[in-house]
């Protein structure tokens, strides 16, 4: 199975706390880009298929560029792909204005009403940009991991409870 650990790449952990369900990963680089990660597990999936995670991971990539108060926003789902490591799918793309004066409530179109061509192009954007497998591959076994250990956390403190009755 690949899913081995994955990496983080030239990523940072800049918010990844035992008891939250999320992980924040942030990178900079030389040019003053700044492109900030947010990943939550998703509910569980009612089909579990041998060698794939049970659930899908919810991620958003926000990209800033220096001197611009916009914000490039993405919203993606990432999904196990068993032996073939993971892929993640775009679902929207926001392009985000500061609130104020000039600013347009309009975000953009529908990602799935795109040209296909540019679809394809928004997300070989992100994997130029550190969204890769090795990226996937880790947010997606370490939100799994922390899920497992909050899991193991609540039964310590449900056996300790009731331990306590005797």
């Amino acid at each position: 199975m690949k899913h081995q650990g994955g990496s983080l790449g030239d990523s940072v952990l800049d918010s990844d706390v035992p008891q939250s369900q999320d992980v924040v990963l942030r990178r900079k680089y030389g040019t003053g880009e700044e492109i900030v990660v947010s990943a939550l597990l998703g509910p569980k999936a009612f089909e579990e298929v041998e060698g794939v995670l049970p659930r899908k991971v919810f991620m958003k990539v926000f990209m800033r560029k220096p001197g611009l108060s916009s914000v490039l926003q993405f919203d993606c789902d990432l999904v196990s792909q068993g032996s073939d490591g993971s892929d993640f799918y775009i679902k929207n793309a926001y392009y985000l204005q500061p609130v104020g004066l000039g600013a347009s409530d309009y975000k953009g179109p529908l990602f799935r009403s795109l040209d296909p061509k540019l679809q394809k192009a928004f997300k070989e954007y992100l994997v130029v940009r550190g969204i890769t497998e090795e990226l996937t591959d880790f947010l997606l076994l370490h939100l799994h991991k922390n899920q497992q250990l909050q899991y193991l956390n609540w039964l310590h403190r449900v056996e300790t409870m009731f331990a306590k009755d005797t």
